[in-house]
């Protein structure tokens, strides 16, 4: 990963980005696509940039605007969405670096094979068999299966920049790319747009970047720990993960409940936070008849909800905290699970 880039690779980068709002310098991917040379001038940049392992600090500025999430109530923060913009340059820099850690994470095995996101392929379709196929084998053999779907509070946000250096150390990046990762974090800022003014730029002190194109991966490699820590040596699922999405499976409630405490207690090491209550859980029973036991978890001392229950089968795929890959076993339940108990 620390050799020089070459004008193929970043080429190949620039043609493929898509257009988006520019940062703080105002240059769209457009325009470096029509300056003559351009493709030469970034691979030169770029390239300086790898061999002094940092970045110029006009790189690590940002611009954020706030989108209203609803049209009331809009002098409350929290129904505000920001979103960072940095420069194009830098972003460009960020995809190299980023198309190289993934190309080095997939030939070493850098990553569990339970993380799905923010890989090349649709893993949300892979983790749909996963748990139909968990699904079907529980009820054929009369078995149990118990699901848990875990919220993490602020994840990207809250992932401590430590972790992501302790993490890519222990995966075996090579002291010279954390170098370049932490330079990338050191004396980040953003200032806020407002409609009359900006703020003073605020200082980026945890979490990966908003916007920027290797932030996916860098937060992959610092849970990395806690998904083989779950899956083990297993050969069935037991974990499964889009990105900051969770999913447990065991084969019984006691198994879960095992699970769930190993994670809240990892999770907790890290500075991260398990939210109860946009979390939810299932046991599926398949024994004859055919049942969803209300067999109840937690994590830590807190209870989180059932996704469904035998005295109330009508269920909602529009709550907080569901993901496409969620909707698909409350698909296959009701054709599996009557209707009547």
């Amino acid at each position: 990963m620390e050799r020089p880039f070459s004008i193929t690779e970043v080429t190949k980068k620039l043609q493929r980005a898509e257009n988006s709002s520019p940062g703080p310098d105002r240059l769209t991917y457009h325009h470096w696509r029509s300056v003559p040379q351009g493709h030469r001038f970034l691979t030169a940049a770029f390239n300086a940039s790898l061999h002094f392992q940092k970045i110029p600090p006009s790189w690590k500025k940002t611009t954020t605007i706030l989108i209203p999430k609803t049209k009331t109530d809009l002098d409350n923060p929290s129904n505000w969405r920001p979103i960072a913009l940095s420069n194009t340059i830098y972003k460009i820099y960020t995809k190299v670096l980023a198309g190289r850690l993934q190309d080095w994470s997939a030939k070493y095995g850098a990553l569990s094979p339970c993380q799905k996101g923010f890989t090349p392929f649709d893993g949300v379709l892979e983790h749909n068999f996963v748990l139909k196929t968990r699904l079907e084998h529980a009820r054929l053999r009369k078995k149990s299966l118990c699901i848990a779907w875990l919220d993490v509070s602020n994840a990207f946000g809250a992932l401590p920049h430590q972790q992501i250096y302790k993490a890519s150390a222990a995966a075996g990046t090579g002291e010279k790319f954390i170098i370049i990762i932490k330079d990338l974090y050191t004396d980040c800022a953003t200032k806020i747009l407002t409609n009359n003014m900006a703020t003073n730029p605020i200082l980026l002190k945890s979490g990966v970047k908003q916007g920027c194109p290797i932030s996916g991966l860098l937060f992959n490699l610092g849970v990395d720990h806690i998904l083989r820590r779950i899956q083990g040596t297993n050969s069935s699922h037991r974990i499964l993960a889009f990105a900051d999405d969770l999913c447990l499976l065991g084969d019984s409630p006691e198994d879960l409940q095992d699970m769930l405490d190993v994670v809240l207690r990892e999770m907790t090491g890290i500075g991260l936070r398990l939210n109860p209550s946009n979390s939810f859980s299932l046991h599926f029973s398949g024994s004859t008849p055919i049942d969803v036991p209300p067999s109840s978890f937690r994590l830590g001392s807190d209870p989180f909800n059932r996704l469904w229950s035998s005295t109330s089968p009508n269920f909602s795929v529009n709550r907080s905290g569901l993901i496409p890959y969620r909707i698909m076993p409350l698909l296959i339940i009701s054709e599996i699970v009557p209707r009547s108990f």
